[in-house]
């Protein structure tokens, strides 16, 4: 399966975790992108993954340092990139092989 790796994991299904208790709609979302295909065109399904943000999200997120106050805290985009290229995908992966897969 595919997989779509999304920000802000608290996010994207729970509304009890949900910044403002408003979801993503991600499964609602996927849902209707496959429903208003073609059937000959086809949408695979997809696994979705979302590492939750943590307190150091500007840090996390942003891919340089700024000299911004507001974002001073900035510039290990590059590692949060390598958290998620190296380790978070290669264990889904592992974890997640098509006979294992939960539905």
């Amino acid at each position: 399966y595919p997989i779509l790796c999304m920000h802000d994991g608290q996010n994207l299904f729970d509304p009890r975790y949900a910044f403002g208790g408003r979801t993503w709609q991600v499964s609602q979302t996927l849902d209707a992108g496959i429903d208003a295909l073609d059937a000959a065109d086809g949408l695979p399904e997809v696994v979705v993954i979302g590492p939750e943000n943590t307190d150091r999200r500007v840090y996390e997120y942003t891919p340089s340092k700024s000299s911004e106050p507001l974002y001073r805290d900035s510039g290990g985009g590059d590692l949060y990139l390598r958290f998620l290229v190296e380790e978070l995908l290669p264990q889904i992966h592992e974890d997640f092989t098509a006979s294992e897969l939960p539905w």
